[in-house]
């Protein structure tokens, strides 16, 4: 599990990261309410600090969040007992490879923020197909998102630090940088992450690593683990997989 001191080196600065990323409010929005409108229980991989888990719970839902990091999970279950939502949430420390969880056990499974993307190869998926296959009730639904690589955005930014946000920190308000390298053949890319003060002294640096797979590959990941597509889209309105599409989008479902 070496995502999970990837994440744990992160969750200080995670919250701020994340808000300045253009595709996060939207992917919080859509899970929120997903999940918040299943009548079955729910199961949250990679739940992170928790925004989709809390705001499925602040609208009734009742969420199992899993996650790998200690740090990430500290600070979800934190934010739960603030908002007296802990009889509504439930987390699980675990591998999402090897989940823990009864078989059957859930109406809805998701994967928001291309989480699925730290999975770095085919063998990875498969497992973790099957084990959402594994605990989803039949006719249960599993929905994620995932990048759609793009060439031109990987030529321009790799190796040069972006701008991805700003943390208040002790030293004042700090900057944070992400730099990027990609892998082409082997479709993957390290992400390092630095953040540092107005004076370039640096309050931090971690790393975190990626994978992309396009559509027809992760079709057929999909079809192997004998479940079903109902369908991809190519944005949170449930707009077409067109070549100007900002990711893939699926639900999938478990025959009942």
């Amino acid at each position: 599990m070496a995502e999970t001191a990837e994440y744990d080196a992160l969750g200080w600065v995670y919250e701020a990261r994340a808000a300045a990323n253009p595709a996060a409010k939207p992917s919080w929005r859509y899970y929120g309410a997903l999940c918040g409108d299943c009548p079955g229980p729910v199961l949250e991989l990679g739940v992170g600090t928790g925004r989709v888990a809390l705001a499925a719970a602040r609208r009734g839902a009742r969420v199992t969040g899993v996650d790998c990091s200690r740090a990430m999970l500290a600070i979800c279950r934190a934010q739960a007992r603030a908002e007296n939502l802990t009889d509504r949430v439930c987390l699980v420390r675990a591998d999402v490879r090897n989940l823990p969880l009864s078989e059957g056990g859930f109406a809805l499974v998701v994967f928001p923020f291309r989480g699925i993307g730290h999975l770095l190869d085919d063998a990875d998926r498969l497992r973790l197909f099957a084990e959402v296959r594994r605990v989803l009730l039949p006719g249960g639904r599993f929905v994620f998102d995932h990048y759609l690589f793009d060439t031109a955005w990987a030529d321009a930014v790799e190796g040069v630090p972006q701008p991805a946000g700003r943390v208040a920190t002790p030293a004042g308000p700090a900057a944070i940088l992400d730099t990027y390298w990609f892998d082409r053949p082997r479709q993957r890319l390290r992400c390092r992450i630095d953040v540092a003060i107005r004076d370039g002294t640096r309050l931090g640096r971690s790393y975190l690593s990626f994978s992309w797979t396009g559509p027809e590959a992760m079709g057929a990941l999909i079809e192997a683990s004998r479940l079903r597509v109902e369908a991809v889209y190519g944005d949170y309105g449930h707009g077409g997989l067109t070549a100007d599409a900002s990711q893939q989008l699926w639900h999938v479902r478990k025959e009942p």
